[in-house]
């Protein structure tokens, strides 16, 4: 198991009660795996944050990894350190 961080922007931060998410996923730590443990951690961001079968950010929410990188492709894998940030899609510039 790896465990891979998760920040939560706008109301995925309100609705989880946190800023920031530490969850295990199996290796390799895709981006799908760390939305689906995601949604069973946090099972009230599913729906208006997580789509329901768990394989990633709702319509309106984005993926980003550390800041830099946006993410569309689920199957990317996180390397140990990186931050996976669940933005709201609307957020930024």
């Amino acid at each position: 198991m790896a465990v891979r961080k998760v920040e939560l922007f706008g109301l995925a931060r309100v609705l989880a009660a946190t800023s920031v998410l530490e969850i295990d996923v199996p290796e390799p730590a895709t981006v799908r795996a760390v939305m689906s443990a995601l949604g069973a951690h946090r099972s009230q961001l599913v729906g208006p944050i997580l789509r329901a079968d768990l394989s990633g950010p709702a319509a309106g929410y984005t993926l980003n990894v550390n800041g830099l990188a946006f993410v569309d492709d689920l199957e990317t894998v996180l390397n140990p350190g990186d931050v996976l940030l669940l933005l709201p899609a609307s957020a930024g510039g």
